[in-house]
């Protein structure tokens, strides 16, 4: 090769690495990376769910034969038809979720030849809004997962012999119900019941005690089993049965012992109640104990019937996210219900849809800022843009001392303060509000709203008036003149990053979830009263918190600037990782929670967190970001919050009003 050449290839691998380099620096490359990776992992989403054509996947909104609107993922295998009817299996979710979050089990169901549908619970997702007290009214349809098999039950590819209900959760305590209801019916339709962190009906004591008592006496959320309850029972006749015992599920598989304490769940395949399961509802007492992870046969009324408990090293919320769950599941649906192309239960595809369902979070937050940046450099946004760059505070003994002492201050208060807020958001919920979490996490925004901004009044008034940022420099208080366009701005971007969700959900039908840590999806209308409520909560949050971080905590820390913001960004969702050190590590040590005592559920509250770590986290990085480029701490708080608020309501439990 030619000395000439070979310059030639060097300049251009020297230019191409550059690009590379300063892409970072383009918000337009950023915006169209961004936009790529949205739409490529849609449709690499949309693949996997669809077995690449091998399934056919529709979205549904019908009227049930309870007369509510039930809306559901249905999933079709081409294998499935009128002359060659398939099993079913309906999917149902937990608490204030989706029906998306029943992925992993639908995805791999469907492979494997049966026909699903995933349902929204109603009062949850796209389904209609019940009473709230009327989730388990017979009227209800077991909260539509009966409605669901009825349904099933009328399509003419399905195979009415072999229908199957699973759920986790809450989802599974509606599968409970709809056992109930098919022991009434005249024609009964469930042969299968697969129930994820969450207990089956061991006891006569937790059915129907009279005629009269409806399907709300069986739902014991928060409550826990009697182990001097020796009335067992099996309410499921010959259907095949299993359920998943997580060993570290602090809601349920634990029971009061005679003394009023609790067992722990890691013993529960050891508890009677267990064991008289394993033995098809009879006293256990005397016989040689069963073992988890496997399947037990026995006749019962002539039928072939199975009981099996699987005891997983998780703790609840993983009961959906889980291989070895979803491979028990899938062992056991093929046992009982025979689909038509049977796979190892390790033969799982589903993790790649949640790569890719990750993946396009990542690209809808990059889109986020990536839209602010290109919009500040229009000629509209244009004077929001600053041009010099923005420094962190000199060090000094006592700023960094304040610096610290913040931080741990605000952590150690949205730790405190976090059950205290749950409590009083559920009791004292006005009746026009109507989503209890929502509201509670709105609560709790707005008293460490306040507490941050006493925190930043005493620390001005003591050391920043002389030694702290200029307020109209830093732009705490900003020109009025540009106020009308950082609200703009701010309310534009959360609208673009949701215009693409519903598109994405139109041309792929799917959406953006990472676990339960993310969940951007389509939302009806009957939403928006609710955003509007706690959206002004929100924003005074994310504005005091935003200021916080821009500008009171941006103190010289180390050699490089990038320090402070690693240091913001890490501590910024302490509250949250401080309630969940305390309380899940007294799980861990005592089997115990330390709210077990007060009963009403009060030990679910912790859950409602877990997305709140990752969305503090990040806020405070994509501040810094924003706030770099404008040194206005408003722009970011009111996009943000904004789209927060749509995220948070338009995953909620919703309740009539």
């Amino acid at each position: 090769m030619s000395q000439e050449k070979t310059s030639v290839n060097a300049r251009r691998w020297t230019t191409s690495w550059t690009w590379l380099r300063n892409t970072h620096r383009t918000p337009g490359v950023m915006l169209v990376v961004a936009l790529v990776i949205c739409l490529g992992s849609s449709l690499l989403a949309s693949g996997v769910t669809s077995g690449w054509g091998a399934v056919k996947v529709d979205n549904l909104r019908v009227e049930t034969q309870s007369g509510h609107l039930l809306a559901a993922q249905l999933l079709v295998p081409e294998s499935a038809s009128a002359q060659e009817p398939a099993p079913a299996i309906v999917a149902t979710h937990g608490w204030s979720d989706n029906a998306e979050l029943q992925e992993s089990f639908f995805i791999e169901y469907a492979r494997r030849g049966f026909v699903v549908i995933a349902i929204d619970m109603y009062s949850h997702g796209d389904s209609e809004v019940v009473g709230s007290q009327a989730f388990w009214d017979e009227d209800n349809g077991a909260n539509g997962t009966y409605d669901a098999v009825k349904y099933l039950a009328t399509l003419p590819y399905v195979d009415t012999r072999r229908i199957g209900v699973t759920g986790h959760s809450n989802g599974a305590w509606s599968c409970n119900v709809a056992v109930l209801m098919d022991n009434e019916a005249e024609t009964p339709l469930i042969s299968a019941v697969f129930l994820v962190n969450n207990d089956a009906i061991y006891t006569a004591a937790e059915s129907v005690n009279s005629p009269d008592a409806g399907y709300t006496d069986l739902y014991r959320f928060g409550k826990y089993l009697d182990a001097t309850d020796t009335d067992y029972t099996n309410v499921y006749g010959d259907r095949d049965v299993g359920v998943v015992a997580s060993q570290h599920d602090f809601l349920f598989h634990r029971t009061v012992q005679e003394d009023g304490t609790l067992t722990s769940p890691v013993d529960f395949i050891e508890q009677p109640v267990a064991q008289s399961f394993l033995y098809f509802g009879q006293d256990p007492t005397g016989r040689e104990p069963r073992a988890s992870n496997t399947m037990y046969t026995e006749s019962v009324d002539g039928e072939h019937a199975i009981r099996a408990i699987y005891n997983p090293d998780l703790v609840h919320t993983q009961g959906f996210i889980s291989t070895s769950v979803v491979a028990s599941g899938v062992e056991f649906f093929e046992a009982a219900l025979n689909p038509p192309h049977p796979l190892p239960g390790d033969n799982q595809v589903w993790p790649w849809k949640v790569l890719l369902s990750t993946l396009g979070v990542i690209g809808l937050l990059l889109f986020f800022t990536s839209f602010i940046l290109v919009m500040l450099r229009t000629r509209l946004f244009g004077v929001l843009r600053t041009n010099e760059e923005v420094l962190p505070l000199p060090a000094t003994k006592v700023g960094k001392r304040w610096l610290w002492g913040g931080l741990i201050a605000a952590g150690v208060f949205g730790a405190l303060s976090y059950p205290v807020a749950w409590v009083l958001g559920i009791a004292l919920r006005p009746g026009f509000i109507a989503q209890e979490r929502s509201w509670t996490l709105g609560l709790w925004a707005l008293a460490n709203g306040l507490f941050v901004l006493l925190l930043l009044w005493r620390y001005y008034r003591k050391h920043g008036k002389a030694n702290g940022p200029d307020l109209r420099k830093s732009g705490v208080l900003l020109d009025r003149t540009k106020w009308g366009k950082t609200i703009l701005l701010g309310l534009l971007a959360p609208t673009a990053v949701y215009a693409i969700v519903f598109v994405t959900s139109y041309l792929f039908n799917v959406d953006y979830h990472t676990w339960i840590l993310f969940s951007f999806r389509t939302f009806n209308a009957d939403k928006l009263a609710t955003m509007a409520i706690i959206f002004p909560l929100m924003l005074f949050f994310y504005i005091i918190n935003s200021i916080a971080v821009n500008v009171f905590n941006n103190i010289s820390i180390g050699r490089r600037p990038w320090v402070n913001t690693l240091i913001v960004t890490v501590f910024n969702p302490l509250g949250p990782v401080l309630f969940f050190l305390v309380t899940y590590g007294y799980f861990y040590t005592t089997g115990l929670m330390p709210f077990d005592q007060l009963g009403w559920g009060i030990s679910t509250m912790g859950g409602w967190l877990i997305s709140v770590v990752a969305v503090l986290t990040v806020a405070a990085f994509l501040s810094r970001v924003i706030y770099r480029h404008t040194r206005n701490p408003y722009i970011h708080a009111i996009a943000f919050s904004a789209m927060i608020t749509v995220m948070t309501c338009s995953n909620a439990l919703t309740v009539q009003t």
